[in-house]
């Protein structure tokens, strides 16, 4: 049975292709629309962020050890175990029967058969879930936040368990990204209308005029705004430099390890 590209499916190969081949390669998804491309964008990179924790939890749903599972099951699963623990929004009938689907198209129906009961097992017990225990607290951090042994050790010898805590859980959140409008090429106004437009969410900065915080980059991209020099991807902190460096004219500034020189094109703008 063939399946026609979904973000799921397209999701589920590309962690498949990370698995066997160490490669990611987003262009897998250009002939989807572009609201699913941007779906798989999070898909593939949520479960990557936290995949030692849902190979733990798969592990614990399965009498199948995740070393014996073949690399399509294996991301079948922590694909749809990500989304019915960490995706609200989304109902848990879409993600299982979708997960079946691509299970049966792929692994044949027994292999779908068992995808359905491990997510019904999940759905009926996702108020009581296991908890990693490990003997080797290294270990145990490492699972719980989907770090690497060797990080973890490093982090809470420099910065203690507490502080390294915060880090990791900070590298598991959904990145934010802020864009700044080119004053040169557009108003704030016009910008705010053409995000409107392209149905980006966006919020203004309490720190720095014209630089906005914005629900996605892809729509962004597709409508041409960075292409144009209407705006750059600029993080509020990097602006504040350039800000508080009080640029006069006739000075030289040397903008070091420049990549790709936003600050300069901030200084340039002033």
């Amino acid at each position: 049975m063939t399946l026609d590209p979904t973000a799921r499916s397209v999701s589920v190969d590309m962690l498949i292709a990370f698995d066997t081949e160490q490669q990611l390669d987003f262009t897998a998804a250009d002939e989807l629309p572009s609201r699913e491309r941007s779906q798989v964008r999070e898909y593939v990179q949520s479960v990557l962020r936290r995949r030692s924790y849902l190979d733990f939890l798969v592990g614990e749903f399965s009498s199948i050890s995740m070393e014996d599972m073949t690399a399509p099951l294996k991301n079948i699963l922590r694909l749809s175990f990500y989304e019915m623990l960490y995706m609200e929004h989304i109902p848990d009938y879409a993600t299982i029967n979708e997960a079946v689907e691509i299970a049966k198209a792929t692994l044949g129906s027994k292999t779908g058969d068992l995808v359905n009961a491990m997510l019904r097992h999940l759905q009926r017990d996702m108020a009581t879930l296991p908890k990693p225990a490990f003997a080797d607290r290294k270990k145990l951090i490492a699972v719980t936040y989907s770090h690497p042994e060797w990080l973890v050790k490093r982090w809470v010898a420099r910065y203690g368990e507490r502080d390294a805590f915060a880090l990791m859980q900070a590298n598991n959140q959904r990145p934010e990204y802020t864009v700044r409008v080119n004053a040169q090429r557009t108003s704030p106004e016009n910008f705010k209308l053409r995000l409107q437009k392209a149905e980006v969410d966006f919020e203004a900065s309490d720190w720095l005029p014209n630089y906005y915080k914005v629900s996605s980059l892809q729509p962004i991209l597709q409508k041409g705004l960075l292409e144009k020099g209407l705006c750059q991807v600029q993080d509020v902190a990097a602006g504040m430099a350039p800000t508080i460096l009080d640029a006069q004219p006739g000075e030289q500034i040397y903008d070091l390890c420049a990549a790709p020189g936003t600050k300069s094109i901030l200084l340039s703008d002033m």
